[in-house]
């Protein structure tokens, strides 16, 4: 049943944009967890891009987290496009964290992180479009959570520091700092598929039709301050 309703929401949302990924910025799919907001964002890609389960040029996302750049100032929940793709493969890198064990005792643990290189393409303030290479990391875009896990966002860290064992030195926080803000990896975009979001997302955004998806095990009230 849930299977049925999400291809019926699904249709409908192709049927508002004239099944055209370029038409897709007039029409949104509102779900109410991150989880089924995943699943829109296969379905609806399935059509688009069918067999392409990695991200294309012409796919339709939006930043989860502030980026910041020379050139501009990417926000948390503003929509781009993937405008290239520019390397074949995913770029795997396998980082060892030190974090807590369950005995209170620091462990080891292997944490690995997939990144790609892309054009990508947003709009000024103005409106206009504007495209930029940028590298993304991977483990976000593809599963169904909001964030970069801690374990992740540590190791994203601690690949920095592996690179730039120099800057581990005492007196060197200023350059470590800078170093920090223009580096590539530690500053990989993190993005989701746009097609589908949450209602926390959603909020403050206008669209010309959207299609809100309201079944959920939350409590009542929680469900209704989706239609808030």
């Amino acid at each position: 049943m849930v299977r049925q309703k999400c291809s019926g929401i699904r249709r409908s949302y192709l049927d508002s944009c004239d099944r055209k990924v370029s038409r897709t910025g007039e029409s949104i799919i509102i779900a109410s967890s991150n989880r089924q907001v995943a699943e829109y964002n296969r379905l609806v890609r399935e059509y688009f891009f069918t067999g392409q389960q990695q991200m294309v040029a012409g796919d339709k996302v939006i930043s989860v987290a502030n980026h910041y750049r020379a050139d501009a100032c990417i926000t948390n929940g503003e929509f781009g496009m993937i405008k290239e793709v520019l390397s074949p493969h995913s770029e795997l890198i396998s980082v060892d964290i030190s974090v807590k064990g369950d005995t209170g005792d620091m462990v080891k643990r292997k944490v690995n992180l997939s990144f790609r290189d892309v054009i990508l393409g947003f709009r000024n303030d103005y409106g206009e479009p504007f495209f930029f290479e940028a590298k993304i990391v991977e483990n976000l875009l593809y599963n169904d959570q909001p964030t970069l896990s801690s374990d992740e966002h540590k190791a994203l860290y601690v690949h920095f520091l592996n690179r730039h064992p120099e800057l581990r030195r005492k007196g060197n926080e200023q350059k470590l700092r800078i170093a920090l803000l223009q580096d590539p990896y530690f500053n990989a975009f993190k993005l989701k598929f746009g097609y589908s979001i949450t209602g926390h997302k959603a909020q403050g955004s206008e669209w010309k039709t959207v299609f809100l998806q309201c079944q959920t095990h939350q409590k009542a009230g929680d469900a209704a301050n989706l239609l808030i």
